[in-house]
């Protein structure tokens, strides 16, 4: 008797137990999906867009040369240009599956203090910043490697992938590449947050945040050194490049032109409610 009562009461517990399909395994299974996803599509666009006839070689090159001027060739630089767009595509899928798993693992309780509840704010806008960011990324560059195949007769040959980009695919090329920068800074902010918080030493959180803090300003100085080599830019003008870009394509385009409207409104409330926000929370947290 003793022991079919103990196997009822074990087989009660398991009955009564929560089931394990929680939000974040389903977020970390939908952003699994989304990177095998994008695996097998660039796996498709390559192979795809990198083979050429032969007939068609001796159009894609040209040399330019008279009086005695060095000769300088000219080409399609798609190909380039398309692997270029998946080296962004697939660690941004990555990192939107991150963000995507950890946006909603810090959720808001009531009696939270100052300190934890506008945090646990920041970090929730953060990592929803850098889904979006990386999400941006991944469509464009997806885009844009299916639209360079189809277009690539269309376009003028260039000397330089640099005046390749800047003459067809200058927005395109800006958006991925800001959108997949600026994700990965939300990410990392937002993983130094969630340690500050979450770690119950402040000896070992102010560490866990010294070296991610540590870590993000030395890929800030390499990226800033490629960009001033590739661009003759710093990274402080990737954000103005991304709107100028977009802003001017939007007056020829009115999706973009709503598109831009929609970036603007939102930047400008978030700029109003994080003041609002933390004004409440000094009168309302203990």
């Amino acid at each position: 008797r003793a022991r079919r009562s103990h196997g009822r009461c074990h087989h009660e517990d398991r009955s009564c137990s929560p089931k394990v399909g929680t939000m974040s395994h389903r977020l970390r299974h939908i952003a699994l999906l989304l990177f095998l996803l994008v695996c097998f599509s660039q796996h498709e666009v390559v192979s795809f867009a990198a083979p050429q006839p032969a007939a068609d070689k001796k159009n894609v090159a040209t040399s330019l040369q008279s009086n005695g001027v060095e000769s300088v060739e000219l080409k399609d630089y798609g190909p380039e240009l398309s692997s270029f767009m998946g080296n962004t595509r697939l660690p941004a899928s990555l990192f939107a599956g991150a963000a995507a798993g950890a946006a909603f693992a810090m959720p808001l309780n009531p009696g939270d203090t100052f300190k934890v509840a506008l945090v646990k704010r920041i970090y929730a806008l953060l990592m929803m910043s850098s889904l979006s960011s990386q999400l941006l990324s991944i469509v464009v560059s997806t885009i844009t490697m299916n639209a360079i195949p189809h277009k690539s007769k269309q376009h003028q040959l260039s000397p330089s992938l640099g005046e390749y980009i800047e003459k067809n695919y200058n927005l395109e090329w800006s958006t991925a590449r800001f959108n997949f920068f600026w994700g990965i800074i939300n990410f990392v902010i937002g993983c130094g947050l969630r340690a500050w918080v979450s770690i119950s030493c402040p000896v070992f959180a102010k560490a866990a945040l010294g070296t991610i803090v540590s870590a993000t300003l030395i890929s800030m100085a390499f990226l800033n050194e490629t960009e001033r080599s590739n661009t003759g830019k710093g990274i402080i003008m990737l954000p103005v490049e991304f709107a100028s870009l977009l802003f001017g394509r939007a007056r020829r385009d009115p999706f973009h032109a709503v598109a831009a409207l929609s970036l603007l409104v939102t930047v400008v409330y978030i700029g109003y409610a994080v003041p609002h926000t933390y004004n409440y929370l000094l009168t309302t947290a203990p």
